[in-house]
């Protein structure tokens, strides 16, 4: 596992921000897989994070789409990951 602070996620993946120049966030897969379509049409997914609840009540973006303790999803321009089947095995967390 890789673990990141939010300042060195926020230089390494590049979140796309709202015209206020907050963080965008999305509330459901489909809206953030329609944005991150503009990055990379093939595999769009390796520029989604969804921020959780994390077990010590600290909030915390992990790469990929998860469900559980899901509050929201948040599009990069960088992607994680390489497109190959071994992304599978790639977890990387960062501090929200």
């Amino acid at each position: 596992m890789t673990l990141y602070t939010m300042e060195e996620f926020n230089e390494a993946f590049k979140p796309i921000d709202d015209e206020h120049d907050q963080t965008w966030q999305f509330e459901s897969k489909d809206q953030a897989t329609k944005e991150a379509k503009k990055f990379n049409q093939e595999h769009p997914y390796r520029h989604i994070w969804t921020v959780v609840d994390g077990d010590d009540g600290s909030l915390v973006a992990i790469n990929g789409y998860h469900f559980c303790n899901r509050l929201f999803y948040i599009v990069c321009e960088t992607h994680w990951g390489e497109g190959l089947p071994s992304d599978k095995d790639i977890y990387i967390e960062a501090e929200y």
